[in-house]
C-alpha cells in the first residue's frame, strides 16, 4: 500500500495461520499476531516491510515446532510501539528464523519457548539492535545458534544478552559498537567475532570465572601441574581457583574471541590478558588477575 496498514489482532482462535505479508509505505501496525496461550500450531512466514515508517506489533506468540520465520524491514523504528522503547516479543514453541533489515532502531526479543529450538537472527539494520535472545535447546545435542548484527551507526549500538541452553553460539558484529552479554551456564562453545569498533563482552555465567586472553600470545598462569593451565591467543575459557591453584575447567565453555575491546568479569575469581591496542577491563567482585597489555 501507498499508506499505513493498521490491523488488530491476527490468529486469535486460530490453530494454522497462514503467511503474512505487509508492505506499506508508511507505519505498519498490527495487534497481537497468535495469541496469549500461543493456539496456532501451524505458522507460515510472517514478513513486513515499512519503507519509510516503523514497524509497531503487539507480539507474536505460537506454537509451530516446525519452526517460525519472521522478517522485519523498516526505516525508523522497530519494536512494540512507535519508538521502539518496548521490545516486541518473538516467542514460539520451536526454533526461531528472523531477519531485521532497514536503518531502523530495533527493539526486539526471542524466546524458545520449549525445549529442541534455537534462534538464529540476521540483522542488517543499522539502527541499532536491542534484543534478549533466549535459546531452548538440550545439552549435548549439536545445537547452533547463529546471531548475525548490522553495522550500527554512530550513536546506536547492538545490545545483545544470550540466555537459555545451547551447544555453540555464533555472533558476528557490524563495524560500529556491538555488546554482548552471555548470562548462562548453558553455552559450552562458539567464535563471538565482533569486529571493528569499541565492542564490549561479558561472560556472566554465574557458576565459575572466565580466563580470557585478548593477547597475541598463549598465556600460562602455573607451570607442572597436571591440570590445564594455558590459554590460546583469542580464547574465552571457564576458569577456577581452588586453594591456590589456577585451572581451566574440563569440559567448561570454550569461545573463540576477537574484535573485543572493552571486558566485564564475573562476581567470581578471573584471569584477564589485555591486547596490545587497548583493552578497558571492569572486573567484578571476585579476585581478578590482571595481565596489561601495552595499550591497555
Amino acid at each position: 500500500t501507498n499508506g499505513s496498514v493498521e490491523i488488530g489482532a491476527i490468529g486469535a482462535s486460530a490453530t494454522e495461520i497462514g503467511d503474512i505479508t505487509i508492505n506499506a509505505k508508511d507505519e505498519v501496525v498490527t495487534g497481537l499476531i497468535g495469541h496469549a496461550t500461543a493456539k496456532a500450531t501451524s505458522v507460515g512466514t510472517i514478513s513486513m516491510t515499512s519503507t519509510y515508517g516503523y514497524i509497531d506489533v503487539d507480539d507474536i506468540n505460537v506454537q509451530d515446532a516446525t519452526g517460525l520465520t519472521v522478517n522485519l524491514s523498516a526505516k525508523t523504528f522497530i519494536g512494540k510501539d512507535t519508538t521502539a522503547s518496548t521490545a516486541l516479543a518473538i516467542k514460539n514453541q520451536g526454533s526461531i528464523t528472523s531477519s531485521i533489515a532497514g536503518a531502523a532502531k530495533a527493539n526486539v526479543d526471542y524466546t524458545v519457548a520449549t525445549a529442541n529450538g534455537t534462534v538464529n537472527l540476521t540483522a542488517t539494520n543499522t539502527g541499532g539492535l536491542k534484543s534478549t535472545i533466549d535459546n531452548n535447546a538440550t545439552a549435548g545435542d549439536g545445537s547452533t545458534s547463529t546471531v548475525s548484527l548490522g553495522n550500527a551507526k554512530s550513536g546506536e549500538k547492538n545490545e545483545v544478552t544470550f540466555t537459555g541452553t545451547v551447544d555453540t553460539l555464533n555472533v558476528t558484529g557490524g563495524t560500529g559498537v556491538d555488546e554482548i552479554a552471555i548470562t548462562t551456564t548453558n553455552v559450552k562453545n562458539g567464535t563471538i567475532a565482533l569486529g571493528t569498533g569499541a565492542n564490549q563482552l561479558s561472560i556472566t555465567d554465574g557458576a565459575n570465572g572466565v580466563a580470557i586472553n585478548l593477547g597475541s600470545t598463549t598465556v600460562t598462569f602455573d607451570s607442572g601441574e597436571t591440570y590445564t593451565t594455558t590459554v590460546a591467543a583469542g580464547k574465552a575459557v571457564e576458569y577456577v581457583t581452588t586453594a591456590g591453584a589456577k585451572k581451566v575447567i574440563d569440559n567448561g565453555f570454550d569461545f573463540t574471541v576477537s574484535g573485543v575491546t572493552k571486558f566485564v568479569g564475573t562476581g567470581f575469581a578471573d584471569y584477564i590478558v589485555a591486547n596490545a591496542e587497548g583493552t578497558t577491563i571492569t572486573g567484578g567482585a571476585g579476585d581478578d588477575t590482571i595481565v596489561a597489555g601495552a595499550g591497555a
